[in-house]
């Protein structure tokens, strides 16, 4: 039996320390692993950002992504299937920069209190310039059913 409480912990602690070393692991379009989007989620990449975290913590990256989901720190999407990843189309920059990306949204306490806690940071990131697409919007307001919606903010 996995303490998935100190996993967690052990996760936020070198995802802050990472963050000391290199700040553009977080925030940065096109080469962070996820992007605050609204005041409650960020967007990132799979399965970058697990890959990325496995090789931080040292711990695998399924390991990883169960102990977010136990601790409801990634939204599930579908509750029947527990999918919670998602192919998205995101743009950012001047000129703008589209891709299409599978995507999966964490809890913004998550990643703030790992900087502010662990990188000693003392305000939490601001919103990212990444936005999903706008004709995501339906589609996702659909997914996030009966949780917060993604906040207006994060689409463009």
């Amino acid at each position: 039996m996995f303490d998935y409480s100190e996993i967690l912990k052990n996760i936020q602690k070198k995802l802050g320390s990472q963050f000391l070393k290199d700040p553009t692991i977080l925030n940065v379009p096109g080469k962070s692993v996820a992007c605050k989007i609204d005041p409650f989620y960020y967007l990132a990449i799979h399965p970058l950002f697990f890959q990325k975290c496995a090789l931080w913590a040292g711990i695998l990256p399924t390991l990883i992504r169960d102990t977010l989901i136990k601790t409801g720190n990634i939204v599930i999407l579908d509750p029947k299937t527990k999918e919670f990843v998602t192919e998205l189309n995101i743009k950012w920059g001047s000129p703008v920069k589209s891709v299409k990306v599978n995507a999966f949204f964490l809890v913004a306490d998550f990643l703030d209190q790992a900087i502010k806690i662990y990188a000693r940071k003392n305000e939490i990131l601001p919103v990212s310039e990444l936005k999903i697409d706008i004709k995501e919007k339906s589609r996702l307001d659909v997914l996030f059913k009966g949780k917060t919606p993604i906040n207006h903010i994060a689409f463009g």
